[in-house]
């Protein structure tokens, strides 16, 4: 097989094309049609694209002969369709090219001797066939009888579509239909090609390999179909099994992806729960220490302010007491949704312990950060907690120093919220 671009150069072999000729598959790929063929045949080609091209024939078969790369002269019968795109450009042509040296030689020796022709027939390794018009056989080689378990004489007394699965008969019948119809509007007959399930006496299978070509007499009427048969059973069930063990993997590999994803989500959670306030969800003590350290290394590079606030909530200790902890808890948990829904997303929030919470706003200078916290301590005074009312909170407020260290930072922010508290609460103190 074959695909031959406009111009007669060859775009694209397969390995059997390379086979016959004796090239490889990149050198042929450099070549045109006629580098190959003898001096007298360099019109055929030619001409019948010259003729597909103008519109006058898209389809031909003819006999060619080539120049083997080892010199030995290569007989051919060329089936060549011209492709057109859709909206009726020519494109390339599909070629087949069948190697009929042996049938030539065997033809001369026909001449000689019509045994040894049968001889060398009926020992082929493929089976080669003829079908009349009717549908019955008109001669088989032995190999049918050795790969199907029928006798010759069985087999000449059975039509084609006795040997096949129903899915291959439809297939096969409904090439022998299209090529009747080319024959009886004066079209040539397309050949055929492809793969079958046939079916053995004994009731099981085997896939096969069938080309298949009309012969017309000089009228144009059908005279036999030319058929050899090739058993591909062991290739097929072997590409079926490969198939399914592909179909097998992917299956495999999108449960594992499944898996993965599952496993991925499964550690972020992991993560989350390591690293937050179960209750608030806040970060917790030691993440929050974590996020400190990060962004005081980024606040010297950068030489950027850097404000920590502490707020602690007035009284809370007469919540747990007076209304239970399922309510201190439901305040801990609606106060912590107010700062966060208040704070920047660039800010950090954290549960420090009990009824102490932290802030670390990075970028922050001290009056925006006394600001931000005023804000905050104005939201809480102002919302109404389900069954407890009001809470208020103390702040206190204080920026990082260049050098100094975190246990030093927090220490300040924290006399900073219990001047706050020692002020009446509910206010703003920097430290």
């Amino acid at each position: 097989m074959c695909l031959v671009d406009l111009e007669g150069n060859l775009i694209e072999v397969n390995d059997k094309m390379s086979e016959i000729f004796g090239f490889g598959k990149a050198e042929l790929e450099t070549m045109a049609v006629n580098d190959l063929a003898l001096d007298e045949d360099t019109m055929l080609s030619p001409q019948f694209i010259r003729h597909a091209v103008h519109g006058d024939a898209d389809r031909a078969m003819f006999e060619k002969r080539y120049r083997h790369n080892d010199g030995h002269i290569v007989f051919g019968i060329v089936s060549s369709t011209l492709i057109h795109d859709q909206q009726g450009n020519p494109q390339f042509f599909v070629s087949h090219v069948q190697d009929i040296t042996a049938s030539k030689k065997v033809e001369s020796e026909l001449r000689v001797s019509e045994q040894r022709y049968r001889l060398l027939i009926e020992n082929a390794s493929d089976v080669i066939w003829t079908l009349k018009p009717d549908g019955s056989f008109g001669h088989f080689g032995h190999p049918v009888m050795e790969t199907l378990g029928y006798s010759v004489v069985e087999a000449s007394h059975m039509r084609f579509d006795q040997f096949l699965e129903p899915e291959s008969i439809v297939v096969a019948n409904d090439y022998l239909t299209r090529m009747r119809q080319d024959i009886e509007n004066g079209r040539v007959p397309p050949n055929f090609r492809g793969e079958l399930l046939q079916r053995r006496k004994d009731g099981s299978c085997l896939w096969i390999e069938v080309l298949a070509y009309p012969i017309t007499d000089t009228h144009g009427h059908l005279v036999e179909v030319v058929g050899v048969t090739r058993n591909i059973d062991e290739r097929k069930r072997h590409d079926l099994e490969l198939t399914h063990a592909r179909g097998e993997a992917q299956t495999a590999k999108a449960a594992l992806e499944v898996a993965n994803s599952e496993l991925e989500a499964v550690n972020a959670e992991l993560i989350r729960l390591a690293s937050t306030d179960p209750l608030t969800h806040a970060e917790n003590r030691r993440q929050f220490e974590n996020t400190m350290s990060n962004h005081i290394a980024l606040a010297k590079r950068r030489d950027e302010p850097m404000c920590l606030v502490m707020f602690d909530i007035d009284h809370f200790k007469r919540v747990n007491d007076g209304y239970g902890h399922l309510v201190g808890d439901k305040v801990l948990i609606e106060l912590s949704g107010i700062a966060l829904s208040t704070l920047r997303a660039s800010d950090t929030f954290s549960c420090w312990g009990g009824e102490e919470f932290l802030i670390l706003l990075p970028d922050c200078s001290m009056d925006n950060a006394r600001n931000i916290a005023d804000k905050l301590r104005q939201r809480f005074e102002q919302h109404v907690f389900a069954e407890v009312g009001h809470v208020t909170a103390s702040f206190g407020v204080a920026q990082w120093h260049l050098e100094e260290s975190v246990t030093n930072w927090i220490q300040r922010v924290d006399k900073a919220m219990y001047a706050a508290k020692d002020a009446g609460r509910n206010t703003v103190c920097v430290g």
